[in-house]
């Protein structure tokens, strides 16, 4: 499965990273401004990482969580197709949890991109 988000979704930033971070990871900014992944209980995630970070301070772009537009993520755990999906540590999306993030498009396994429709 391509790793590739579309190449027409809107991002906004950049913002320089804490930590070498992955594309289409979760991300907030922590206390020092710098993106890094969401954990589970994040409530202030902005979006999904655009590309990968391969350098500490590294700016990045982020695809926003509430644009009604599928995106790509990475799986936590196994998700069904047609699965609510929830926010996990390190940015990843999981089939439970308490901050709601869409709907899974189609079936994953841990650490499978998949596609999802946010909410």
């Amino acid at each position: 499965m391509s790793t590739r988000q579309r190449a027409d979704l809107p991002a906004f930033g950049p913002w320089p990273c804490s930590d070498l971070l992955e594309a289409h990871r979760l991300c907030h900014l922590d206390g020092s401004g710098e993106l890094e992944y969401s954990a589970d209980d994040s409530v202030d995630s902005l979006g999904f990482l655009t590309r990968d970070v391969h350098k500490v301070g590294d700016k990045r772009h982020v695809w926003p969580v509430a644009m009604g537009t599928p995106l790509r993520a990475v799986a936590d755990g196994v998700i069904g197709e047609g699965a609510i999906v929830y926010q996990a540590d390190e940015g990843k999306l999981s089939a439970t949890g308490t901050i709601r993030r869409g709907v899974s498009l189609e079936a994953a396994v841990d650490g499978d991109y998949f596609d999802f429709l946010p909410s």
